[in-house]
């Protein structure tokens, strides 16, 4: 049996265009670098770079949401001016509209420093984390109990009126 030739002819070089291609990414290896020195940033410090960004995005969207709401509920308190209707069972409505819309966006912060927790905790982040889920939560007990209880009187409010005809 006859062994295997080893001869250049046998042998088909890479073609020049693919070496060229190929070089850079083996001479960078592991480091990222070209000239397959140290990595001015490492993989893991670009994905704390990308969730700080995400946590950016979702940050800024929960300031757009409170902005929301704050437009919103000025837009309902001057309607309600307007039409004469400024009275304390209207403010409760507009106000609950707008916790509402609060409670979104403290959403949004929990998940944001959310985002930035997982990434890299520090005794800081955790600290603020464990504040927002907490004033979330209590924000979320007591306007439930709130709108529970304005819907009650509504509805009281609503049996007690004879039915116009």
């Amino acid at each position: 049996m006859a062994a295997p030739s080893s001869s250049p002819a046998s042998c088909k070089p890479l073609p020049a265009c693919a070496c060229e291609a190929v070089a850079p990414i083996l001479a960078q290896g592991l480091t990222g670098r070209p000239d397959g020195g140290e990595s001015a940033i490492t993989l893991d410090e670009q994905f704390k770079q990308l969730a700080e960004l995400v946590a950016l995005v979702i940050q800024a969207g929960a300031v757009l949401v409170v902005t929301f709401g704050a437009v919103q509920a000025i837009a309902l308190v001057a309607a309600a001016i307007w039409q004469r209707e400024a009275d304390a069972p209207r403010g409760r409505e507009i106000w609950l509209k707008f916790a509402t819309w609060i409670l979104l966006a403290l959403e949004f912060a929990l998940a944001a420093d959310l985002v930035r927790t997982a990434v890299a905790p520090t005794w800081d982040d955790i600290g603020k984390l464990a504040v927002i889920a907490t004033i979330r939560t209590m924000l979320n007990y007591f306007l439930a109990k709130d709108i529970a209880s304005f819907d009650r009187s509504r509805n009281e409010g609503s049996r007690r009126r004879p039915a116009r005809g």
